[in-house]
């Protein structure tokens, strides 16, 4: 018959579980079961074993035997997956500013930026003479007929010119017309002027007139106490009449009547041609020399008239 086999249940201490010995398990049968008496027929024989009985209550546990030693360390098992990348981390304080490398080298020059908005006026400046340098060319305006040079209170004293010819533009004829001012052998020229007007005389190319029709021309005034001399052959009325010298005497008295007719003369020599039927002469001066006309100009009037150097010729003109 074989002893029973008690198995040890864990204890609520931690302890490792262990197996009963043999021995330890016989006495523990031992000392929970009496002892059974051999009969007399056993004793004799041995019989046949009987059914096994039932298994006994499980004794205490026995002391936790010592731990065993260590055993060896396996080997290093193969190296596990990747892990999934983790969160990234918050942002470190900044560290200390570094010292300041050199300066590199100056970059190209950029593009010229866009032209600023113009400025304020200034207030008026001043022109100082020793700022001013002398203008080697010509020296003309932004605008044309827009700025003046000097005014009614700052005007300039003295205006200094070559022999060139100041131009003045007419300030009614159209279109623009120029006259030139200039100044020849000692005659103040004007080129592109018909006339010189003082007030209301006018001294035109053939003579002396006035822009007033109805007013006198007048030779001196009142404290004129000199003479007016006049060296031309004469003087030519409105009439047609010339009157070459004046009269030393009294007043011209009335025309006297006819005297009788006087005796019959002598035949004449004879005169120049007459003009040709259905014309008429027509004295012509062409022009050699004048400050007013140009040369070999043809002028309907006689040299002297027109105070030109010239040759007098005579032209026929149909009769209207």
């Amino acid at each position: 018959m074989s002893p029973p086999s008690a198995t040890s249940t864990p204890t609520s201490e931690p302890s490792a579980s262990t197996t009963a010995t043999p021995e330890s398990s016989e006495s523990e049968a031992s000392s929970t079961e009496p002892a059974a008496s051999a009969s007399p027929a056993e004793s004799a024989a041995a019989g046949q074993d009987g059914a096994d009985g039932q298994t006994g209550a499980t004794g205490n546990s026995g002391k936790t035997g010592a731990a065993g030693t260590n055993g060896i360390s396996g080997a290093n098992g193969s190296p596990g997956e990747k892990g999934e990348k983790g969160d990234t981390g918050s942002t470190g304080s900044s560290g200390a500013d570094g010292a300041t490398g050199p300066a590199g080298s100056a970059g190209p020059a950029g593009s010229v930026g866009a032209t600023g908005s113009t400025g304020a006026t200034g207030a008026n400046g001043i022109c100082d003479i020793s700022q001013i340098l002398p203008v080697n060319g010509d020296l003309n305006p932004s605008r044309d007929n827009v700025y003046s040079l000097g005014s009614l209170t700052n005007r300039w004293k003295s205006l200094q010119l070559g022999p060139g010819t100041l131009w003045i533009q007419d300030s009614e004829v159209t279109p623009a017309t120029q006259v030139g001012l200039t100044v020849k052998s000692g005659a103040l020229l004007l080129d592109g002027a018909d006339s010189l007007r003082i007030g209301n005389i006018r001294l035109t190319a053939t003579g002396l007139t006035s822009i007033v029709p109805t007013s006198p021309i007048t030779l001196g005034d009142a404290t004129f106490t000199n003479y007016v001399e006049l060296q031309a052959g004469g003087i030519k009325f409105k009439d047609g009449t010339i009157q070459s010298t004046a009269s030393t005497g009294g007043a011209t008295g009335p025309q006297g009547p006819a005297g009788p007719q006087g005796p019959k003369g002598d035949t004449g020599e004879t005169g120049p041609a007459g003009s040709i039927e259905g014309f008429v002469e027509v004295p012509v001066c062409i022009v050699e020399d004048s400050r007013v006309y140009e040369k070999f100009t043809m002028v309907y009037a006689k040299c002297g008239e027109i105070e030109a150097k010239g040759k007098d010729i005579v032209m026929l003109e149909r009769k209207q």
